[in-house]
């Protein structure tokens, strides 16, 4: 695999809140275009705040990436995996490592399989739907999956996102998870 750094709209000027939204679902628009037109399969986006986190009673988050990935291999339905996220309302269990999650918030570590790309390009309008991240976390035609317990977070800090005016940190996501209704569709001892 390599790296590519794609560069988003600047927004930085925009005072509406919602407009930043929207330059944000086209910079992510246009990447998914890019890949799709260049035949990508599978495909991992990290923004630039995405960082894998080793939290004091968890394997370090690169490992956890790396089990989830393995482990995905015995779900082929799956079309996006979400190293890091906020899962609402409910969740199942599904590995020692995934949780299948049907809405997920955020988009700062994901990875796609094609099908889920052109469903989105096919889709999702940019500048009239809503936020990329809330639009896909409402797809849950979509099969996603989630790294559990999280392995990829973003830095916390200031976000020209966020309503707060910051985007939160480790603690909040960890929170998102522990929340959420899970069912048990695995457990360790019967594998």
């Amino acid at each position: 695999g390599f790296c590519e750094r794609f560069a988003a709209l600047d927004s930085i000027n925009e005072p509406d809140p919602i407009k930043k939204h929207y330059y944000c679902a086209q910079s992510f628009f246009n990447l998914y275009k890019k890949i799709y037109d260049e035949g990508y399969e599978n495909v991992v986006i990290f923004e630039d705040d995405a960082y894998f986190y080793n939290g004091p009673n968890e394997l370090p988050g690169i490992t956890l990436c790396e089990n989830a990935l393995d482990e995905l291999k015995d779900f082929h339905d799956w079309e996006m995996i979400y190293f890091g996220g906020h899962p609402i309302r409910e969740v199942d269990i599904v590995s020692k490592t995934l949780m299948r999650a049907p809405t997920i918030l955020t988009t700062h570590a994901v990875g796609y399989k094609r099908s889920a790309i052109k469903r989105i390009l096919d889709e999702y309008q940019p500048f009239v739907d809503c936020a990329i991240d809330g639009w896909l976390g409402q797809r849950h035609n979509i099969i996603k999956y989630l790294v559990n317990p999280i392995a990829v977070p973003q830095k916390e800090g200031k976000s020209d996102l966020d309503a707060s005016g910051n985007s939160v940190g480790v603690v909040i996501f960890k929170s998102s998870y522990e929340v959420v209704k899970k069912n048990y569709l695995y457990n360790e001892e019967n594998g």
